[in-house]
């Protein structure tokens, strides 16, 4: 079968198919065997063709072929581009009609295409945009904007061309143009070589914030919501966003879950840990309390967002009812710890006895965990979750003195606690990419590279969402239950891993990869062959012990993993107040 090369491969007849109905008059006969004798048709496709047109005229004009005919423009959609299918819907009313949907019920959002979507549902009808289901927000950090002799180094701005959005107002002296589809209040923001990061990134919260007031004015029929900060800027672009502390006003988050419509019961929320806000902010605008009024009309929640309290399940009303959510999984975001309590909305809901602990180290990471576990736990024992089936608290505890940390994946409603560990490796030459490694299971170690390898990690912990081949995230509870089947994360317990302390259990016991699980033991005499037969391939060295023997470097991670101890929920009391 011939395939077009533009296309990715996709067979030729349905496209030809749709361009021939398109130019086709059906109200005529299928041309004579004369009249194909005139075209540059080889002797004997005469008959081949004007049996094609035939059964295009039948298939398409035959009355009650709705769906035939959606399942084409399907086909066009998977198999091509935006472009073609945009070109189907100008063939006509009715074919726009029904393949209108497909081009507008799933919408992705990136730093590239942010302005272009924007501008579109701008100038959209509201029958148009009510056709939006899914709406998948992905943002990056911006990357550098680089400045030459004679200006800057033309790329793209936010999807546009640099050169119709940057003007010149002096020698060094620049402008960046606002369009007026945002409707902001002044046409330009002025920038400077040595700012315009955080400049374009500003534009890009500009831009959200018309994207925001859009969703509540016009996606009336909107179902599921994913808003997403990546790490790191896009690493193909060349950025100092990586040392630059981009924040997110938390505001912005508390405008996006006003403006959900009522339609909306899925909603996702990763800020990478970019938002801040004071914590003097009235308190409707407390990003918790907001969480808590829109939780009961959800059926799928992930909240991965950084300072977070036990005011997202307690309400405004005497008592939290969430009656519809199915799958509640909420990821606490390590604070920066270079911010003072003060600095911290949730603060003020924290006890004066402790505040002083609130300074973004282990001992805040580990009392927010527990408060929220409790709080969650506390609300699914009062009968606030009547449908639920998945209540998880996932929490990460670093290390900063050695690459030796773990995940906490607190099962609420099993009442369980799982240790994932984690270990920072380098293999070979020392100034390879540094490489993470989380064990899972047995034969079920995951190895990542690069500036994302975190989140990776973490979703590979947990992920409540899956991603399509289009980018759009969509909960896992809408996937087809076969695709479900196979589950390859057997999570360690706290009694058989590195954290119990005691001797070492037998690996297939552990859930640990046994090569791994032989380095972390803390009992070197159950080992064959000890440290020495695996250290050529992993070196622990870290934190001025280089120069050491890798025995020697072990001994040192655990020697420090012994005091790591008290950050370890082994035995977590479901049934008291907060432990101080």
């Amino acid at each position: 079968m011939a395939t077009d090369p533009d296309s990715g491969g996709s067979a030729l007849p349905i496209r030809a198919a749709l361009n021939e109905s398109a130019a086709t008059d059906f109200t005529q006969t299928p041309a004579s065997p004369a009249a194909m004798a005139a075209t540059d048709l080889p002797v004997g496709d005469e008959t081949r063709i004007t049996s094609n047109q035939t059964f295009t005229q039948t298939m398409f004009s035959k009355p009650g072929c709705e769906e035939l005919k959606l399942r084409v423009f399907e086909e066009v959609n998977q198999a091509g581009s935006t472009h073609e299918l945009t070109r189907v819907l100008l063939v006509s009313k009715e074919w726009n009609r029904i393949a209108s949907p497909l081009l507008w019920e799933n919408v992705l959002v990136t730093n590239d295409n942010i302005l272009p979507v924007i501008r579109s549902l701008v100038s959209a009808r509201l029958e148009t945009t009510s056709q939006i289901r899914n709406l998948s927000i992905y943002l990056r950090p911006c990357a550098e904007l680089c400045f030459g002799r004679d200006g800057f180094i033309s790329r793209t701005i936010l999807g546009l061309s640099s050169e119709k959005v940057i003007i010149r107002t002096s020698q060094n002296s620049y402008h960046v143009l606002v369009p007026d589809f945002l409707s902001f209040h002044t046409s330009s923001i002025p920038m400077h070589p040595s700012t315009n990061d955080v400049l374009e990134w500003n534009l890009l919260i500009i831009a959200l914030r018309k994207l925001f007031a859009l969703i509540k004015d016009d996606l009336s029929s909107l179902k599921c919501m994913s808003f997403r900060l990546a790490t790191w800027a896009d690493p193909e672009k060349c950025s100092y966003a990586d040392s630059t502390d981009l924040t997110l006003p938390r505001q912005l988050l508390v405008t996006l879950l006003h403006s959900l419509p009522a339609t909306c019961t899925s909603i996702e929320l990763d800020d990478c840990g970019h938002s801040y806000n004071s914590p003097h902010s009235p308190s409707s605008d407390h990003l918790c309390t907001v969480l808590s009024s829109v939780l009961p009309r959800m059926k799928h929640a992930q909240i991965k967002v950084t300072d977070l309290c036990p005011e997202v399940v307690r309400g405004t009303e005497s008592k939290f009812v969430a009656p519809k959510i199915e799958d509640l999984r909420i990821n606490i975001r390590p604070t920066h710890s270079w911010r003072s309590p003060t600095q911290k909305e949730c603060s003020m809901h924290v006890p004066e006895n402790i505040l002083g602990t609130w300074d973004g180290g282990p001992t805040e990471n580990s009392l927010r965990e527990q408060m929220l576990a409790t709080a969650l736990r506390t609300a699914f024992d009062n009968g606030s979750f009547p449908k639920i089936s998945t209540l998880k608290l996932v929490n990460w505890h670093e290390d900063i003195y050695n690459e030796i940390s773990h995940f906490s994946l607190v099962d609420v409603i099993n009442k369980t606690t799982h240790l994932i560990p984690k270990l920072n490796i380098t293999t070979g030459d020392q100034t390879t990419p540094e490489e993470t490694v989380v064990a899972l299971s047995p034969g079920h170690e995951l190895y990542c590279i690069g500036w994302d390898r975190e989140k990776i990690a973490e979703s590979i912990v947990d992920d409540g969402w899956f991603t399509t081949t289009d980018n759009l995230r969509f909960p896992i509870a809408v996937q087809n239950p076969k695709l479900m089947k196979v589950d390859l994360l057997k999570y360690t317990t706290p009694e058989t891993t590195l954290f119990g302390y005691g001797r070492r259990s037998d690996s297939s016991d552990s859930g640990l990869n046994p090569q791994i699980s032989s380095n972390l033991a803390g009992d070197d005499e159950d080992m064959e062959g000890g440290y020495d037969s695996y250290s050529n391939e992993i070196d622990y060295g870290s934190y001025g012990v280089s120069g050491e023997t890798c025995d020697n470097n072990v001994n040192f991670h655990l020697e420090h993993l012994r005091k790591f101890q008290p950050m370890v929920v082994n035995n977590f009391d479901w049934t008291t107040n907060l432990r101080i």
